[in-house]
C-alpha cells in the first residue's frame, strides 16, 4: 500500500513537471518497489524464526545488477554499430549471463539452493 501511494503521488508530481517529464513514471516505479522491498523486508525479519541476512539478499543482488546494467549498456554500444538491432538481443542476453555468474561468484546462493531450482540443478554435481 504505501508503495503504490508512493507511485500515485510521485507521479501525480513528477510526470507534469517539464524538466522531469515521462521519466517520473520510472522514477515513482522505483520508489514504489524499493519501499515495498523494505517493508516487506523489515516485517518478514522482525517474524521469522531465522535471520535475513541484508548483505546477501540486498547488498550483492544490488551489486550483481548495476554491473549487469553497465555492461549491457557498453556491449550495446559497442555492438549496436556493427550488428544493429540484433545487439539489443545479444546484449540482453550477456546480461543475463553476467547477472548470473556475478550472483554465483558472490555466493548469494548456497549449493542446497541452487540445486532446488530445476534447470540449475541439473549442471551442478553431486
Amino acid at each position: 500500500f504505501l508503495g503504490g501511494l508512493a507511485k500515485i503521488i510521485l507521479n501525480l508530481t513528477l510526470i507534469p513537471n517539464p524538466s522531469i517529464g515521462i521519466y517520473g513514471a520510472p522514477i515513482g516505479s522505483i520508489a514504489c518497489q524499493s519501499i515495498a522491498f523494505f517493508v516487506s523486508f523489515y516485517v518478514l525479519r522482525k517474524n521469522l524464526t531465522f535471520k535475513l541476512d541484508f548483505k546477501k539478499y540486498f547488498i550483492k543482488p544490488l551489486f550483481s545488477s548495476a554491473l549487469m546494467g553497465i555492461c549491457v549498456y557498453f556491449i550495446y554500444e559497442f555492438t549496436s554499430q556493427y550488428l544493429g538491432k540484433i545487439s539489443t538481443l545479444l546484449s540482453i542476453g550477456l546480461g543475463v549471463i553476467i547477472y548470473f555468474a556475478a550472483i554465483l561468484k558472490l555466493k548469494v546462493f548456497s549449493e542446497e539452493e541452487l540445486k532446488s531450482i530445476p534447470i540449475v540443478g541439473r549442471f551442478i554435481k553431486n
